[in-house]
């Protein structure tokens, strides 16, 4: 009976929630009940379902309260407070002749004005040498408010372009507004839907929105994806040029492959006649293209002049890959926090308004032999805020290898070892890889949860795991001695305190490493300590008798440990002839990793 009662009970991702618009303006609430059957909201007619959104234009500040119910008798409130403030805002015009000016504050771009005072500054994006060594960067001034200035003095204004690394000013070549308008171009909002992407229920809903706020007379396409690549199609309008309905879309799941399906964007995308631009809208890191990095989308990206802007919405996760990647391709990286995801139509809106409206400053930097990237400082004058009259850009000027934590090929659910069919695209794809690269050699990790049980048991989880992923390479034609089994058992998991189910299956999971020669991939396991001091002042020894050492945190018997590792080993034999001659030298035991 107590069952029972606990599994009825009516929760909400949310408690309260704030919308804050100008009188004539709409809003959105929405909601997402757990062990609902119905809602009922205050002040609208009809019954809705357990997770909905409904569009409101109060001409007053309004308190709505959402309450679901379910068969049980259990009942559960959302209050959603929309507050109405000043006169609308007419917003920005794609037209010159209508220009639309907001007396309300914004990050991101809110109106458009002439002959104001200018405020502040942002980079949109940058171009690589195109003419003598010549780099661009595109950039949107401001005024207090957040809007745009409009035929702003660039020469009485603009005061230098400064790079960091040499601390010396570039040469400025040339400056100009740019007002292309009348052109369409082709923007596709690339999304990832992995299990990860637990706010793209309101992503969609605000992309929805940005089309009833702003005038949007280009072409808009959706692609989404998680370890596979989802779809790719156009997104429809009404004769009010709002987007409608967007198609079925499925629940979030599995994991992210940026690199391998933005790709795939490209590929859909290079034969339109527009200028085509993509949106990566992203809640995680790439944790599963397995054949594809950041450099084979660049280059994609570039060979078919396509900038991708990135936004990473939540704060959760590295983000250096993509700042890489928004830069390579001449497009910027936005960091959204969750709990700001109603700004996201503004965001958006000023990535496709910056294709129309911007000033470019080309400029001629001074490089030194060998620098890894041009870091560059665009300042103004005339900003009342110092802060605010700069900006900073980054251009990588060398081609990396961008290294990811790791890369996920499947996961499990809870003491499950049979590999879902959501996995054997990703399975068969890199079986043809090993085919067609007989040298290759792959290690496959096997994770499991400690919910699994002692040590001994999650270890023989993992390892079946592990083998029922090889199995299927097999199957796929791969050959058997291109493939490495490992178990890490529950010793390594991405979630101590897993909240969620997703996170749970993040646990109990098969990474792929390639071991690559010039990778230096294999590694010699010398002991394990108790603490992270204890691990340091190993590492310490171990780089003073001229090793190569790091320590890594794991969990050892429900406790925290830190094994140090050494490592650079190009192959098996050179680590497995290392070993040999440690165990001689210090009488104890080391393993190969």
């Amino acid at each position: 009976m107590l069952l029972n009662a606990c599994s009825s009970k009516i929760t909400s991702e949310y408690t309260e929630m704030h919308t804050e618009i100008y009188a004539g303006e709409s809003a959105m609430i929405y909601w997402n009940f757990k062990n609902a059957d119905s809602v009922l909201i205050d002040k609208i007619d009809g019954v809705f379902a357990r997770k909905g959104s409904f569009e409101v234009s109060p001409t007053k500040t309004t308190v709505y309260n959402l309450n679901a119910f379910n068969k049980a008798g259990n009942k559960k409130t959302l209050t959603w407070i929309v507050n109405v403030i000043g006169l609308p805002q007419a917003g920005p015009k794609l037209s010159l002749g209508e220009i639309g000016t907001s007396n309300k504050s914004s990050e991101y771009i809110a109106g458009v004005a002439e002959s104001v005072e200018l405020d502040r500054i942002k980079i949109v994006g940058g171009t690589y040498p195109h003419e003598n060594n010549s780099f661009s960067l595109k950039f949107l001034p401001f005024d207090k408010h957040g809007n745009y200035i409009n035929n702003m003095d660039i020469q009485s204004n603009l005061m230098s372009i400064f790079t960091k690394e040499l601390s010396e000013a570039c040469t400025i070549t040339g400056y100009k507004e740019k007002n292309i308008y009348q052109v369409k171009n082709n923007f596709c909002f690339a999304i990832d839907n992995s299990a990860a992407a637990t706010e793209n229920y309101w992503i969609f809903e605000q992309i929805k929105r940005l089309s009833e706020l702003y005038p949007l007379s280009d072409n808009f396409f959706i692609s989404y994806f998680n370890q596979n690549f989802g779809d790719f199609f156009p997104i429809e309008k009404d004769e009010n040029n709002h987007f409608k309905q967007f198609y079925n879309i499925p629940d979030p799941s599995g994991f992210n492959s940026i690199n391998k399906s933005v790709g795939q964007t490209i590929n859909l995308m290079k034969d339109f006649s527009e200028k085509n631009i993509i949106i990566l809208i992203t809640q995680s890191a790439d944790n599963a293209s397995v054949l594809y990095d950041e450099k084979d989308l660049i280059l994609h990206a570039q060979k078919n002049n396509i900038p991708i802007h990135a936004v990473a919405v939540g704060s959760t996760f590295p983000t250096y890959n993509l700042a890489y990647l928004a830069s390579k391709t001449g497009g910027r990286l936005y960091v959204l926090e969750a709990e700001n995801i109603n700004l996201l139509p503004a965001l958006l809106h000023e990535i496709i308004f910056s294709q129309h409206f911007h000033y470019n400053v080309d400029f001629i930097p001074p490089i030194s032999i060998n620098q890894r990237e041009l870091n560059v400082e665009l300042s103004v004058k005339g900003a009342e805020n110092s802060d605010a009259k700069k900006d900073s850009y980054i251009f990588p000027l060398r081609q990396e290898k961008i290294f990811s934590e790791f890369q996920i090929l499947a996961s499990f659910n809870d003491a499950d070892t049979s590999v879902s069919e959501s996995y054997l695209l990703s399975i068969r794809n890199l079986a043809a890889t090993l085919i067609d690269n007989p040298k290759s050699v792959i290690e496959l990790a096997g994770h499991s949860s400690a919910n699994e049980g002692n040590a001994k048991e999650c270890n023989k989880i993992a390892l079946l795991r592990s083998q029922n992923i090889r199995k299927k390479l097999i199957e796929f034609g791969a050959n058997p001695a291109q493939i490495r089994l490992s178990v890490e058992g529950a010793s390594r998991p991405l979630y101590l305190f897993p909240q969620s189910k997703w996170q749970d299956e993040y646990n109990n999971r098969i990474e792929i490493r390639w071991l690559l020669p010039e990778e230096l991939p294999y590694e010699i396991l010398a002991e394990v300590a108790v603490s992270e001091t204890d691990a340091q002042a190993t590492v310490d020894k171990w780089e003073q008798l001229n090793y190569r050492a790091y320590y890594q945190r794991i969990i050892q018997n429900q406790r925290p440990a830190y094994r140090v590792l050494i490592w650079g080993y190009a192959t098996e034999s050179d680590a497995q002839k290392a070993i040999r001659k440690l165990k001689q030298k210090y009488r104890k035991n080391f393993v190969l990793k």
